[in-house]
């Protein structure tokens, strides 16, 4: 994984930044999500499969995996943060949602064998009519220079060429989400300092990208952060002078 990847994953581990970015992308910024609807996603999803006449496992987890709570519910949100282009991604995405479904569906079923509460085909099913499963989200955070020219669905990776339309239309798709932050079209929504970073990003290669950043709504947060400047740094953007690496410095150990 990139170093990049690595700052990405720890940066939006923070509450209030994983809500900042939901709220771009779901509420055209307005604050409808805070920190307090934001909580970890305990657990890892594992696949049971036999390979060589042994059983084995294979665990799958985000870049940073959340509970995000709204009026009582919750979905389930994954980020993963890519430097490179991943021409598979919709198959990787699907598969590892699925294991997240079949997460749930599995401790569904070893809490009604342990309350044995469930009767005929819903025993069979181990789930019961009125069960539900939380849903599951995959983000895909791009931070590489070059535009996604991958794959954004699964069907686009199949050629379906000479089939008639009802086939294809039974096939199920898989489309992933992403956010293609060097060309994201307003970093300025965003209320905390994720508009530094979007908009370093964004502003990559150019002298002036400190003072664009500082016009934005959340500029002055600029100078109070770490992360801003490690993205920043990372990128090539630039060294600095000896006094911006010493208060580089000491904000990281403070982040």
């Amino acid at each position: 994984m990139q170093e990049k990847d690595v700052i990405a994953k720890e940066y939006l581990q923070d509450p209030g930044r994983f809500a900042d970015l939901l709220n771009a992308e779901w509420f055209q910024g307005n604050p409808v999500l805070g920190p307090e609807n934001i909580r970890e996603k305990k657990g890892r999803s594992a696949r049971i499969h036999r390979k060589a006449g042994r059983i084995r496992t294979a665990e799958t987890t985000g870049d940073v995996a959340k509970e995000v709570v709204l009026k009582g519910k919750i979905i389930w949100v994954m980020l993963e943060a890519q430097s490179d282009i991943h021409f598979a991604m919709p198959v990787r995405i699907a598969n590892e949602e699925s294991m997240r479904y079949q997460e749930q569906w599995r401790n569904l079923r070893n809490q009604h064998r342990s309350r044995k509460d469930l009767k005929g085909t819903e025993y069979i099913s181990g789930f019961g009519k009125s069960d539900r499963l939380i849903p599951v989200i995959t983000l895909i955070l791009h931070l590489g220079s070059k535009p996604w020219e991958g794959a954004r669905s699964l069907k686009e990776l199949m050629d379906l060429t000479g089939w008639p339309r009802r086939a294809c239309e039974m096939i199920e798709d898989q489309r992933i989400h992403l956010i293609d932050v060097r060309r994201y079209p307003h970093p300025e929504v965003f209320r905390t300092d994720l508009c530094c970073v979007f908009g370093f990003l964004k502003n990559s290669g150019q002298k002036e990208a400190v003072e664009e950043i500082r016009k934005y709504p959340q500029g002055s947060l600029l100078p109070a952060e770490g992360g801003c400047l490690r993205f920043h740094r990372r990128d090539g953007g630039g060294s600095g002078t000896d006094t911006d690496k010493r208060e580089e410095q000491n904000r990281e150990r403070s982040v």
